[in-house]
């Protein structure tokens, strides 16, 4: 695996990107096409995957359904579990050729979904080889972070890798570090915290990091 897929650091325009994750992405979504394109390239044909706090419309988890061997996905918003809602969030953020796509393939009966809380996983110990975890925990405190994080290290398998995406500056990038740490997670690569003149970003005001999280195996 390239090294640089590893390192932990900021998006920038020089990063490839997706326009189209199985629907073509919305202008607006200034983050995403570049973190799909990035946490695609951890998909492997073997492995069992999470997609965590994946929300309704997001298409990442159905794009995984066709690089991964099984696809699960929870949200704590209870209407994941209704497919007309789902249809209809799709349609109403890509399209009515995206709703009809999403119905005519059955993309709801590809993915595992589940309504429940990364915080308190429903899942067994060492289930997963890789969790995504895209554009999620910058919108919990501190403790919750180290909750979720808690969790993701109980469910991934031993040579397993967190996938996370985070919105800066409303996440404190040695911070959230240092709650992997103490979690038993380690970078998987090197860390690079420098703000390029070119980074992707929401008015000048957020920008996107990127962190790959490995057990550190002091305890496995």
């Amino acid at each position: 695996m390239d090294n640089d897929i590893l390192t932990s650091r900021f998006f920038s325009y020089d990063d490839k990107k997706m326009d189209t994750v199985v629907f073509n992405l919305p202008p607006h979504w200034w983050s995403r096409p570049y973190e799909y394109a990035w946490a695609a390239d951890f998909c492997k044909k073997a492995d069992i995957v999470l997609d965590a706090a994946c929300g309704i419309q997001h298409p990442f988890k159905f794009y995984l359904t066709n690089y991964c061997k099984t696809v699960y996905a929870i949200d704590e918003d209870n209407r994941i579990n209704d497919c007309d809602v789902m249809k209809n969030e799709i349609r109403l953020h890509f399209g009515d050729e995206a709703a009809k796509y999403f119905i005519d393939n059955e993309l709801y009966k590809s993915v595992r979904l589940k309504r429940g809380d990364i915080r308190k996983l429903p899942y067994t110990n060492g289930k997963f080889d890789t969790i995504f975890c895209i554009s999620v925990l910058e919108h919990l405190s501190d403790d919750n972070k180290w909750k979720a994080i808690k969790e993701f290290k109980r469910v991934l398998k031993n040579d397993g890798k967190v996938i996370l995406t985070l919105d800066y500056p409303d996440t404190n990038i040695d911070t959230m570090e240092e709650i992997a740490n103490k979690n038993g997670f380690k970078l998987a690569g090197a860390k690079d915290t420098t703000i390029p003149q070119n980074t992707i970003n929401w008015c000048n005001q957020l920008y996107c990091f990127r962190m790959v999280l490995v057990k550190n195996g002091d305890d496995d």
